[in-house]
């Protein structure tokens, strides 16, 4: 039985990307800092991140970037001073996601924003930053809809379909006939399910089972003897990193 797109080296993958599109994010600042609108000395830019819970490496991983930004380029790009007010989503929390944006917009009077990074706190937030006009470079939500949600939002990211699709066409012309899919229960989880299985029907064929893997302390024995039971040439397997990939 194969493994149609395995873990490590997305998760590798992913951790690289995001180094590289928090990189484009901050330079994006910088061009947004020279408008002359912004003419106060301090530009607070807002970041939702999870800093702790099962995705806790990712709020670190962006203040790293963020530091060796300015490293690179000084701490005042455009000549303006800019000040972090860093939020913890904990991880894929809507309703924290929200408050905590609003929170930043309201009380904080940030200019600009960076994250959140799961698809389902970034679609809570949406309706604020469009309120608000806050521009929102989204760095890690997946889910195809996402940019679609406000005008506000920029994302450096990419799309669930653009990496299940081709997985799907790949497996099918090196002869994978039946497949399980096993994906975390949630929004980009689902549009993976989605994705990769309509693409491996259309061209023939099978997915002989579907599971949907809880986001949070999930037990892996039943699902891996079904995937045994199936008995199918592969499996495909989105899960989000955190938790549940190790």
């Amino acid at each position: 039985m194969a493994a149609v797109g395995g873990l490590n080296p997305i998760e590798t993958q992913d951790m690289t990307v995001k180094k590289n599109l928090f990189h484009i994010a901050a330079l994006m600042a910088t061009a947004l800092f020279s408008h002359a609108t912004w003419a106060q000395e301090t530009i607070k830019i807002g970041v939702l991140q999870s800093y702790s819970g099962p995705s806790a490496y990712q709020g670190p991983t962006a203040d790293k970037t963020i530091e060796l930004f300015q490293k690179l380029y000084g701490s005042e790009p455009g000549g303006k001073k800019v000040e972090f007010v860093r939020r913890d989503t904990t991880g894929p929390n809507p309703d924290v996601a929200k408050r905590l944006a609003n929170e930043l917009i309201v009380r904080e009077k940030v200019r600009i924003m960076i994250g959140p990074e799961y698809t389902p706190n970034t679609l809570a937030m949406a309706s604020l930053a469009t309120e608000a006009k806050i521009p929102s470079i989204v760095a890690g939500a997946t889910q195809g809809i996402v940019g679609e949600k406000s005008p506000y939002y920029f994302r450096t990211f990419f799309t669930i379909p653009q990496v299940s699709r081709p997985m799907a066409q790949w497996a099918h012309k090196n002869g994978v006939k039946k497949v399980v899919v096993m994906v975390a229960d949630f929004a980009p989880g689902h549009d993976a399910e989605s994705s990769f299985s309509k693409t491996f029907t259309d061209l023939g064929g099978t997915v002989t089972s579907t599971i949907r893997v809880p986001l949070r302390s999930p037990e892996f024995s039943s699902y891996m003897q079904r995937i045994k039971d199936a008995k199918a040439d592969a499996v495909f397997v989105f899960l989000p990193l955190g938790e549940l990939c190790v």
